[in-house]
């Protein structure tokens, strides 16, 4: 987790993108220099739409207001469900108040695996394979 805590917040986002993007999800962010309203991006899956929030923050762990935020704008718009992504923990009051509302809050080690698995799996497809047989090749 140490690797997300150096990154900015600007590329923990980028990142967050990314690892819904290779899900199948088309991404939309909607952050910028100013007050983001509890959304950075937008997800699309067919006709569904989910919400996102990102916190990389390297001291404190996402705490119940974060999730309650992202809820109150779940319920003001026609979303399917929300993510809360951060790059460390969550509190027991956060996870208490997600469950049960369609908030899915993955933390900084869930972030980590999916980045390394979804990189793991990229250089298997850009090894190629054999054009005869279909198996996997690697260069020497």
């Amino acid at each position: 987790m140490k690797m997300l805590a150096e990154v900015s917040w600007q590329d923990f986002e980028a990142l967050v993108g990314d690892m819904f993007r290779r899900k199948g999800y088309r991404v939309v962010p909607r952050s910028g220099h100013g007050p983001d309203g509890g959304v950075d991006l937008e997800l699309f899956l067919g006709e569904e739409r989910y919400l996102v929030q990102c916190k990389r923050w390297n001291t404190q762990k996402v705490g119940v207001a974060v999730v309650r935020e992202l809820y109150g704008v779940m319920q003001a718009g026609q979303v399917s469900g929300g993510f809360v992504v951060c790059s460390g923990e969550f509190t027991a009051d956060a996870r208490a108040f997600a469950a049960g509302k369609g908030i899915v809050l993955l933390h900084g080690k869930a972030v980590l695996s999916s980045l390394l698995e979804q990189a793991a799996q990229q250089a298997g497809e850009d090894a190629g394979s054999c054009p005869s047989c279909g198996c996997a090749v690697s260069q020497r």
